[in-house]
């Protein structure tokens, strides 16, 4: 009786789990960051675990240009990395405060919402830099940030 029920509700679960979640669409990303015109740039990753997937499509279809940090650290900085690092206060924006000599900074976020749950990165980047362009794909937020003195 229950254990069939048990049963038919983790098959249904599991079901709906591999046909209606979205995954994050890494390869887009990838793709279109391959795409961009070559310029000093930095990639911010909010969700610094983020730096992972985007590798995984690198090694597979071609690096990504570009220089890299992660807030509230990079991904890659700790011993062993740790994932899944959230955004607490100002202080934790410290890798933005020194960037200096880019052409363009694109933020990519992921589950933003769990790791900079105030915007904190955002609303500093929104009021340091000028935004020129915002995708989304299936999760991951690229936004475009160029230096306010740059057209």
């Amino acid at each position: 009786g229950s254990a069939w029920l048990l049963v038919v509700l983790s098959f249904v679960s599991v079901v709906g789990q591999f046909c209606f979640e979205r995954k994050e669409d890494w390869q887009a990303v990838h793709r279109h960051l391959s795409a961009l015109p070559s310029e000093p740039r930095l990639l911010v990753f909010v969700g610094n675990d983020g730096e992972i997937a985007l590798e995984y499509y690198e090694r597979r279809r071609g690096r990504i240009a570009a220089d890299r940090t992660g807030l509230p650290a990079p991904f890659y900085a700790a011993k062993p990395p740790r994932a899944m690092q959230r955004i607490g206060s100002v202080e934790d924006l410290a890798p933005l405060r020194s960037v200096e000599g880019y052409s363009s900074i694109i933020l990519i976020g992921t589950h933003m919402s769990w790791s900079d749950p105030a915007g904190l990165a955002l609303a500093y980047l929104l009021e340091n830099y000028r935004s020129i362009a915002r995708h989304g794909f299936n999760g991951v937020h690229v936004e475009h940030f160029k230096p306010k003195e740059l057209p």
